[in-house]
């Protein structure tokens, strides 16, 4: 006879192998590949427009302002999503605005978590795929919590929801 297991203890155990496969198939951004500029004849010169402006985060969370006026206190300004609903399969990416002195990001959930790289100071990012997961995972909401790390040990955190279609 198979051994029965509570619900909630069946939603932890899936969204850790999630976290998992989320962390082992996750790959660092891209840099744009390198155009070389080709001589065009010196034709008309049209008027320079603005560069088109598409955010590809269309969930912004901005943590309330702290109290805490210490230079040397970590903080998270901004957290970026492309979804607060995320598909599994699918792309997520995840852009953290900290203060300079943050030099490392994490992301946990349910006792898993995955660093979040460092792309210039203040700035972490990533892009990936998230994997296909467990039916029993999709329509659900997960309490992610991103924290933010100083070189002296001291911490910020701020936790968001995110939902799996």
């Amino acid at each position: 006879m198979p051994r029965r297991i509570n619900r909630s203890l069946q939603c932890r155990l899936a969204l850790a192998i999630a976290l998992a496969l989320l962390a082992s198939c996750a790959r660092p951004r891209q840099p744009a590949p390198q155009k070389t500029p080709t001589p065009t004849p010196p034709a008309q010169t049209a008027p320079a427009s603005a560069p088109s402006s598409v955010a590809p985060y269309g969930y912004v969370y901005t943590p309330p302002a702290s109290q805490n006026a210490d230079p040397n206190a970590p903080q998270i300004l901004e957290i970026d999503l492309n979804d607060s609903l995320l598909s599994a399969p699918g792309p997520i990416r995840v852009r953290v605005l900290t203060n300079p002195i943050v030099n490392s990001v994490v992301a946990q959930a349910m006792s898993r978590e995955l660093a979040v790289p460092q792309e210039a100071p203040g700035v972490f990012g990533a892009d990936a795929e998230l994997p296909n997961v467990p039916f029993f995972l999709h329509a659900r909401t997960f309490k992610v919590q991103i924290i933010a790390s100083t070189p002296f040990g001291r911490t910020a955190s701020v936790t968001i929801p995110i939902t799996l279609r």
